[in-house]
């Protein structure tokens, strides 16, 4: 294969992977505000039925508070990564990493604001905390080991924090 080949294969293959972040991002941001009418809806409608599940009462704009931000972070980073697919360049390696550390985040803020409203027990066995294993299985729809590795590593370090 010639080195024009390669470059080729390289472009070809970094926009691809671009692709599936897009994809995976769209999915990310349709879930979270999914997520987010929900929580929304059953704090703010039905408060009451779940507030005994809580120490101390849970306002319904808590979700918006620890959802919204990600939320705005997804569409952002869509836009961007769209912008950057329209010029025909794919998604930096720094920026994939920064992605992941992000992403594998939002189940720490929400295992934080669980625990704050609802204590210990609760934050671990509700389903936030199986949130960090979604997002370490999602990170091998990467195409690379190290990606998933860090995600795995950032989740860790987070969950025992």
């Amino acid at each position: 294969m010639s080195s024009t080949e390669a470059d080729s294969f390289a472009r070809a293959l970094s926009l691809e992977i671009a692709a599936s972040e897009l994809l995976r991002m769209r999915v990310l941001s349709v879930a979270l505000g999914v997520l987010l009418v929900f929580l929304v809806a059953i704090f703010g409608l039905a408060g009451g039925a779940v507030q005994h599940l809580f120490i101390k009462p849970v306002p319904w704009w808590l979700p918006i508070a620890v959802l919204g931000p990600f939320l705005g972070y997804e569409v952002a980073a869509q836009l961007l990564l769209r912008a950057r697919i329209a010029r025909g360049k794919g998604m930096p390696v720094a920026a994939r990493f920064a992605n992941a550390a992000v992403e594998t985040s939002l189940p720490t803020v929400i295992l934080w604001s669980v625990s704050d409203h609802g204590g210990p027990s609760l934050a671990f066995s509700a389903w936030p905390s199986m949130l960090y294993f979604l997002f370490i299985v999602a990170a091998t729809l990467r195409l690379e080991f190290v990606l998933p590795a860090f995600t795995g590593l950032v989740a860790a370090i987070e969950y025992l924090a």
